[in-house]
């Protein structure tokens, strides 16, 4: 169980901010063990995670770092329920493309990744293989990893955020009032704690693409039943 989160937000002020960091303590109830944040500025995927709570992080790290010489916020970000160790957290990044997730993938070892997925990576956080299967298949984890848990956040460096999730983890968005903007979080009560209204549930195999203050759907067959309320 962790907490990821989304933000786009696209003329970033003091409240916004004030949310977004409401939005990291409520979702550190998912997870304690460590903290990370991806967005992209200058066009550069930028990011820094540590292995300390989401109250920690946020005193040792300015949210208001992560906005672009513009005004926007293009953001994602992880809260980690770990069960192994405090290495190789979340965000996963690459130069084009960084995700955070919830869920499993697999509890194979690690030397059994290669052979099981076709898949190298660099290190032993199963969340990996989504990311090398999007930058090095050009697919998404719903179509690579159908046996998986997933709830997904992606942003690439041309700043469109997706998300999506199957039927075995809970996700939830809401468009932000009086602006072209919207967050996401692992579950409602999260985003209603924050103080944002009108949250909507997302369906399951449907990824929700966020580029250039547009929300479009594309979707994934699935005959898996969901278990998410």
């Amino acid at each position: 169980m962790c907490g990821v989160i989304g933000a786009v937000i696209p003329d970033c002020s003091y409240d916004d901010l004030a949310l977004l960091r409401k939005l990291f303590l409520e979702s550190s109830i998912r997870g304690l063990h460590a903290t990370g944040v991806a967005y992209v500025k200058r066009g550069q995927v930028l990011y820094f995670r540590e292995a300390i709570p989401a109250n920690q992080f946020l005193e040792k790290y300015d949210l208001s770092d992560c906005i672009d010489q513009n005004g926007t916020l293009h953001l994602i970000g992880h809260c980690r329920y770990s069960t192994s160790d405090l290495e190789f957290n979340q965000p996963m990044v690459s130069p084009d493309l960084a995700l955070v997730h919830n869920g499993v993938v697999t509890q194979d070892p690690r030397n059994n990744w290669e052979t099981m997925f076709d898949l190298v990576t660099l290190g032993g956080n199963d969340s990996e293989l989504l990311l090398r299967g999007l930058v090095d298949k050009g697919k998404s984890p719903l179509e690579l990893f159908p046996d998986a848990s997933l709830a997904v956040v992606e942003l690439h460096r041309d700043k469109t955020l997706r998300f999506y999730r199957n039927g075995l983890r809970p996700l939830y968005f809401a468009n932000l009032p009086n602006s072209l903007g919207c967050v996401v979080a692992s579950t409602a009560d999260i985003l209603h704690r924050s103080g944002v209204d009108d949250v909507l549930p997302t369906t399951q195999n449907v990824c929700y693409t966020f580029e250039q203050e547009e929300l479009t759907y594309t979707v994934y067959g699935t005959n898996k039943r969901d278990l998410q309320p």
